[in-house]
Order: structure tokens, then sequence, then C-alpha cells
């Protein structure tokens, strides 16, 4: 039994609160008497009275903060005959008492609470560094400068089971709080818009609106924050189902399991709370969906469910007697699916954490047909940059032998990419669709996958070769492969050097001392990088601010970054010549590959890519034993292409649009034997097969071009899979924005070429 604290007052003011102190008295006048303060013996201050509230209000006003104290409402607050209430730790002409206790309303109600302060404050606390909870407020008002219901800032708060009815009015204003610093969970608001309080509120937000239902309440905190896991006991719900607080224990899942049987390898699978789909999901491998499956259903009371879906069932539902939690199993047949099990009990919050540890496994291939296979994996480990701080994060594997992974051709590395950020997975799709399609150089093979984690479903990934010399990727001599063979020590052993050009901003980073092969003219594998570069890569910057990085090499020597770094510089000099020829007499011709520059620039104008500050990839061949020439990749990163703007009847890379991006892109279409290249490939090369992704009726041939249709016939379960995981990643809805684009880019490229 929590003690409740005495309040000491004198009989002085005993004496004149019998007298002089009526029902209407307001909060000033009340301590205006004595200033004597609360007299706190115990770590629990209880509050059954209005009176009890504002001593309480006072003593945070004199400075006591209530650090490490419960504050416990134990009765409902009527304050229809108060007025001049002023917030809790509000003080004269000096910074609010921030409250760093609990606040715990214990289901009660707080009513009739009027501030009007128009020029100040307005709110339950001037300033919550603590935590309030179970708390509901009706009938109340809040007109200020800057208000809250519950406060009007905070400094790493909680606020979470409240209610709240309130006018609030004023500069700065929020339906809860003011100005947030911390995290709202499982509040509802009587008033206002759910997207409106989300905005204000951050990451950890969580209001939700007073029509929704008890369940999807409960879900909703589950599915929040472990933080609040001393709250899954509290349950919004009456008799109709309707939302009201009570202190009623109850269970919640708190998470399922679900074993696989995949060819005598047992599989667990991890359930997942979907917020689209509003219910728990478990997703299946292709071919587990029709199968007899043991499902093990976890408490958050300590409690153990076991169910069994039967192969005819796509959902069962967990019986809880008071409610039925629906669970429902969801398959893509058509796609293949990785399991990879880390070593060491790591998962991917450790690999979030550690993004670039390469950590080993066990990857499981489970392939439509049933198949199953396995291999070692060397390494898990996190892939991009500015992406790896989307909520879907892309992979990287790495293998200790090369590995045929899915008929891709034999190698040791691939990349998992998660299409996250602007619904980007079909735009990836599409993009290798066509250029396989209209013929670039070692064109990449691609897998849409399920991905799973340590048990953990991931979503739909692409799986798609990395960008490197190799028999089975870029077939070209490997310059660092062979630097290797010619020094008895590690090439990281040498001396990381930089080098400078005085009057110009050409720079050079290698490493110095390294014995260097033969031949140095070949081949290289360069990516234009201004933006995501190690800081101890080989790479050299040109007069005219290009940053290049030899990737995959990076412990290149002196002489092999000096001869790459002049030969581009070359080319470029006479790129931005008017005549295209450089002070060498040479034209920019005698350095690249036209046509794979042509067709490189058209994929980017096309598809509007606006990230052209890296992964823009090269390479250059041998003089020896290849054509000497810098060839143009095909486009590595299409995260930001087929996006609907009013950009999408401009042509970007002309030079005859004040908007396009300037330099090197333009510069290449200023010469009229590159216009007329890229005329030749639009016309003969990209139109034709930009009109087959359009058409009407689905192609799908094996290893040949599959359009739009085709996928919108073939990624159904796919969409529903991705959705229910990831709640805005809408691959079918993407699906529709690209033909829209598509064919807007084709008139416009149409009239120009």
């Amino acid at each position: 039994m929590k003690k409740r604290v005495l309040l000491v007052l004198s009989i002085l003011v005993l004496i004149t609160v019998f007298l002089g102190f009526k029902q209407r008295e307001n909060f000033s006048s009340l301590f205006a008497e004595t200033d004597e303060t609360v007299n706190v013996d115990d770590q629990t201050l209880e509050i059954t009275s209005i009176r009890d509230y504002l001593e309480f209000a006072k003593e945070v006003e004199n400075g006591n903060t209530f650090e490490n104290w419960e504050i416990e409402l134990n009765a409902d607050l009527n304050f229809q005959d108060y007025r001049d209430l002023k917030p809790v730790g509000i003080q004269e002409d000096k910074d609010p008492i921030v409250f760093k206790g609990v606040f715990d309303g214990n289901g009660f109600l707080i009513s009739n609470m009027h501030m009007n302060n128009p020029d100040g404050y307005a709110g339950m606390f001037a300033c919550l560094g603590g935590v309030v909870k179970n708390l509901q407020m009706r009938d109340s008002s809040f007109v200020g400068k800057k208000c809250g219901a519950i406060a009007i800032n905070t400094e790493d708060a909680a606020i979470y089971n409240c209610f709240v009815d309130a006018l609030v009015e004023g500069e700065r204003v929020g339906t809860i709080v003011s100005l947030l610093s911390g995290d709202i969970v499982n509040c509802v608001v009587s008033e206002g818009e759910l997207y409106e309080a989300l905005r204000k509120g951050g990451e950890q937000l969580c209001y939700i609106k007073e029509d929704c239902n008890a369940y999807l309440l409960n879900q909703n905190l589950m599915y929040t924050s472990d933080f609040f896991s001393d709250t899954l006991l509290d349950r919004w719900i009456d008799a109709e189902n309707s939302v009201m607080l009570t202190n009623e224990n109850t269970d919640l899942v708190q998470s399922i399991l679900v074993t696989i049987n995949a060819s005598g390898t047992k599989l667990e699978l991890q359930g997942y709370f979907s917020r689209s789909q509003e219910k728990w999901c478990v997703a299946l491998p292709a071919t587990y969906l029709n199968k007899e499956l043991y499902v093990e259903v976890f408490l958050d009371t300590g409690k153990t469910l076991y169910l069994t879906k039967m192969p005819e069932e796509s959902e069962v539902l967990i019986d809880l007697g008071y409610t039925s939690y629906p669970v429902s199993f969801l398959s893509a047949e058509n796609m293949d699916t990785l399991y990879i099990s880390l070593a060491n009990q790591k998962d991917l919050a450790y690999v979030h954490e550690n993004k670039y540890e390469e950590i080993p496994g066990i990857i499981t291939v489970l392939e439509k047909d049933g198949t199953v296979g396995y291999s070692v994996l060397q390494g898990f480990y996190g892939h991009g940059n500015d992406s790896w701080h989307a909520d879907k994060k892309s992979y990287n594997l790495k293998f200790d032998a090369y590995v045929d992974l899915l008929g891709m051709g034999a190698n040791e590395d691939f990349a998992l990419l998660a299409g996250c950020r602007r619904n980007s997975l079909m735009s990836y799709v599409v993009s290798y669709e066509l250029i396989k399609e209209v013929g670039f150089d070692y064109a990449p093979e691609f897998r849409l996958v399920n991905l799973y984690v340590s048990g953990e479903y991931v979503g739909v990934y692409l799986l798609a070769e990395k960008m490197k010399i190799d028999r089975n990727r870029i077939d070209i001599t490997n310059i660092y492969q062979k630097t290797l063979m010619e020094n008895a020590r590690s090439l990281e052993t040498y001396e990381y050097q930089k080098e400078f050009t005085k009057n110009s901003s050409e720079q050079k980073y290698y490493y110095a001392g390294i014995n260097n092969p033969k031949d140095i003219t070949g081949g290289y594998l360069l990516e234009v990088d201004n933006e995501d570069y190690g800081p101890y890569d080989s790479r050299f910057v040109t007069s005219r601010n290009i940053c290049v990085v030899l990737k995959r090499a990076m412990y290149s020597s002196k002489e092999q970054v000096a001869y790459i770094s002049s030969f581009w510089q070359d080319f470029e000099d006479a790129l931005y010549s008017e005549n295209g020829i450089n002070s060498k007499g040479k034209h920019y011709t005698e350095y690249i590959d036209m046509e794979s520059f042509a067709m490189q620039w058209l994929m980017y104008e096309l598809e509007q890519e606006i990230s052209l500050n890296s992964s823009i990839y090269y390479y250059k061949e041998s003089d020896v034993d290849g054509d000497g020439l810098i060839h143009a990749c095909h486009p590595w990163d299409m995260e930001h292409s087929y996006v609907l703007s009013e950009f999408n009847e401009q042509v970007w890379h002309t030079g005859e649009n004040s908007d396009a991006l300037e330099g090197f892109w333009n510069m290449l279409y200023m010469h009229e034997d590159f216009k007329a290249e890229v005329a030749r490939i639009w016309k003969q090369v990209f139109l034709p097969a930009v009109e087959k992704m359009l058409w009407d009726e689905p192609i799908g041939m094996d290893g040949g071009l599959k359009n739009l249709n085709w996928y919108r016939q073939n990624i159904v379960d796919m969409h529903h899979m991705e959705n229910s995981r990831w709640l805005s990643l809408y691959p079918w809805d993407k699906l529709l924005t690209i033909e829209e684009f598509l064919r807007i880019r084709v008139e416009t490229l149409s009239e120009l070429l």
C-alpha cells in the first residue's frame, strides 16, 4: 500500500483557508498566504483532490523537479470552479522548472481545466522532462502563444496511454504537446487529424484517433517501442470495443514463430505486426503456403500458445477469450527466397550497428520450384551510403568461393538492393530489363527475392551482380590482380600519399612504392563519385572538380593513378574544347567508346536519374590486349529514377535548358558527332525497347525482356508481401508511375531526336 504524503500547513493557513476561501478560489491566491511548501518524505505522492494538485504545482514552482518520484492521481479532478490556472512549473520572468517525475493518471479524469494566456504558456506542464501516462483530459481549453494540453515544452519526455479532448489555440500549438522532444505513444486525440499529429511529433509518435478499435490500439503500442513494455497490461476497451482506459490485465501477442522444413533443415520464420494489414503476418517462401505448419505464439504474460496452420488456410485466429488475433500467411509463388543464418547468434540489429563488419553464416536458397541449396557465406554486411539511413537497408553478400547464385553466373560478390527510397524497387527492375534489351555490354543479371536474416523477414529485394572486373562481370584485364602478383607484401602496408597541383583543382591519391606490372594501361574500373568515396581510396580529381575513384583497387600505385588520371584529364580537356580537340591535338573520341557513352547518356536522360554525383561507372581497357578506350557502363544506382514531376517534358542534358545539370553531361551533347550518335541509338535501339516495355500485351520470354504488363500480372503477391512489411512501399503503384513516366519521356525524346 503506497503511503500518502501528508501535506502540513500552518494553523494560520488552515484558519485563513477555512474563513476566507470558498470553492471558486483561483490558483494564485491559494498559496498567497504562506511560503510553506509540500513536505515530502516518500517517493510517492498521492493526489485525490484539487487542493492536492495545486499544492503539488506550487512545490514544482518552488524548484522541486520530483525526479525519481511517482505522482499518483487517484480521483477525478473537475476544475470548473477554478480560474487563472497556470502550467505546473511556470515561474515569473524565469525559465520554467522541468518536471522529471512520473505523473500516473491511473485512468482518472481531469476536466474543465482552462487556461487563457494569449502572450504566454498554456498547458498542464510548462516543461515535461519525465513521464505522463494513463491520464484522461476532457472539456478543457488552452489558449496561449505556446500551448499543449499535456505540456508546452518537453525534454526527452514520454507521454503514453493518454486521452485528450481539449481546445488548443495559439501560435505554436499541439493537441498533446507544443514542442516534442521524446515520445508520444498510444495516445488518443478526439480533435485534429491523425496525420497532422504525426507531422508534429517525430519518429516515435503514435497518435491514435478516437474511433480506432482497441485491437489496433494495442498492436500499435506493441509495435512502436520496447521502451513502453510496462504499459502492455493497460488496455483501451469496453464491452462495445470502443476506446477507453482501464487497468485490466490482458494478454497481448508479443511474437510469433513458424518452423518450416527445408529438405531436412528446420528454419524458423518470425512473424511481424503489419501496419498496413493491421494484423500479424508471416511471410512464407514459395511452395510453403499450402503446407501444414507449426505455429508458436508468445504472449507478453509469458504464456505460449501452440497452433497448426492447415494446408488450405491462409489465416488462423489466436483465440484469447475476450478477443481473437488474426494471423495472415503471405507468399509469392513465383519468387525465390534467400534465408541467411548469421554466425554467433548475430541478427539484423547487430548488422545495422556494425555496417562494415563482414559477418559469416550459411545461406539457404529456397527456389520457387521447391529446390533447396546451401552455401557458406563469408560475409554479410551493409551496402550504400546515404541510403543506409533508410529504414529498409541494402546489404552485400560475400562468399569464400565462386557461387552460381540462382543461375546468375558464378561469382563471390552480390548486392541485395532494398529499393526503399522513392519506392524504387520496380525502378531498378525496369531499368535492368531495359539495360539488357538495348544491349549494354556486361548487362547485369538480377533476381527479385524474398529475404530472411536470422529468421526475420526483411522484405522483397533485388539480388544483383556487383560492378567488378571478373570473367562473369566486366571481362577485361584486371590490373589490380596483376599488381598483387608483383608484390610480396600486402598492398595496404604501403604508404598512402596525396599529391596536389598548383593553381588547379587536380589531385591524386595513391600508395607509394608499390611494384607495377609491365602494362599499366588497363584495365581499370572507374567510378565518378563526388560524394561517397572512402578517405583512403585511390582516386584523382580533375581540373574541373570531377572526382574519379579507382573502384575495387583501393591500394593503387602512384604510377597507375598518374597514368589513368592523365588519360582522363586529356579526354576531359578535349571534351570541353569547342572543337573537341585538346592541346595535344587529339579529339575526344580518341579516348572513349562513343557508342557506350551515348547509351549511358540516353539511359540517364530517359529515366531522369537525378543522383549523378556518385555511382557512375566506366572501365578502360588495356592498350595491349584491349582497345585502350574508356567505356561507359550501364547505370547502377536508379533509386531516383521514374519520378513524375513538372520537368518530365524537358530534356536535361542538352545544354538547352537552364535547369539541366551542367558540365560533363551537357558538354557531350554540345558536339554534333555525339548528338548524331545519340539520335541513331535512340531510333534504332532505345525506342523499340521502350515501346515493347509499354505494350498492352504481356511479354515474358525466358532470358528476354519482361515488360510492364508481365510484371503487373506477376507481382501481385509480391506487392502485398512488400507492403505488409514496409508500409510505404507499393511496387504495383510504382509500375503505374513508370508507365506514365515512360510515355511522357518517349514523346519528349522522340521530338528532340
